[in-house]
Formats: structure tokens, sequence, C-alpha cells
């Protein structure tokens, strides 16, 4: 498993240690308790994830990119709303892929 992190992670407003998240996940650990904000296998979306699955086989071969860290599913829907109000506002749109990355050709798909 390789992971990337967005150049502008996003953390939730519970996260008390982002450092301590983003290596320990660098390292290849996970914890249910820490969810993510990740883009999804074919690159047009993002999801919101249980670090704990990327202990899964299916995660194995994969790149997972994150978008966002939070401390459990309340705070990560939290900050998966924030992440879409900050899009609209500055975009018109809701497509979070393109506002997170813009200039890229989404449907060519991955990261």
């Amino acid at each position: 498993m390789k992971i990337r992190f967005h150049r502008k992670l996003y953390k939730g407003r519970m996260v008390l240690n982002a450092g301590k998240a983003v290596k320990m996940l660098s390292e290849g650990k996970t914890s249910p308790l820490l969810y993510c904000i990740v883009r999804s296998p074919d690159g047009r979306s993002v999801e919101l994830v249980s670090s704990g699955w990327f202990s899964q086989p299916w995660y194995e071969d994969r790149e997972i990119y994150v978008v966002g860290i939070a401390s459990g599913w309340k705070d990560g829907i939290e900050l998966l709303s924030s992440i879409m109000q900050e899009t609209v506002s500055g975009t018109g749109d809701t497509d979070i892929v393109r506002y997170l990355f813009p200039g890229e050709d989404i449907n060519g798909g991955g990261a």
C-alpha cells in the first residue's frame, strides 16, 4: 500500500495531532478511529473510510490518495461537509474532485 497526501491536507476539528496521524499512515499503520477522506479508485469522487480498512488485502497493491483526516465518523462527515462548502463557495459547483485537483483530466481516472 502506498499512501499519498493532498498538498492541502484537510483536518477534522477533532484531530489533535495531524502530524502523528500522517506519520502513522505513512508507516502503514491504521486505526479504526482514524477516518480518511480519500480519492475513489476511479478518481472521480472522494469517499470517507476508516483507515482500518487499509489493512485489508484489497488495499495491499493500491495507491491511496488521502485528502483529509478526521477523528471518527462524525468528524469525518463534518470535514467532508466543510470541503463541499469550500468547493461551492470557490467554484459555484459541487465537483469536489475538480476543485481539489484543478487542471487534471478526471475522465482519465486515478490520482
